[in-house]
């Protein structure tokens, strides 16, 4: 989404970002929406590696960043042994 889109979604949603990281996409665990940030966007190859990980915090229903990286690693292999 537009950048201008992203900023009002993550203040709507109160996005809370660690102290020294940034915000690329984010995952809205209640409306189990992926806002995407297309300023930020840095190719197809980037979207499947963060993807997976957004996908993982559906998957698991978790805003915790270790249990999406654990499912984001299962996706990441698919993806890979896919061909992309």
């Amino acid at each position: 989404m537009p950048h201008w889109q992203y900023l009002h979604a993550a203040k709507t949603y109160q996005l809370h970002i660690p102290t020294g990281m940034a915000s690329k996409m984010f995952t809205h665990l209640p409306s189990r929406s992926i806002f995407v940030d297309e300023d930020l966007y840095l190719g197809e190859e980037w979207l499947g590696h963060w993807m997976a990980h957004e996908l993982g915090h559906l998957a698991t229903n978790s805003a915790r960043e270790d249990d999406a990286e654990r499912v984001a690693r299962e996706y990441q292999r698919r993806l890979a042994k896919a061909g992309r």
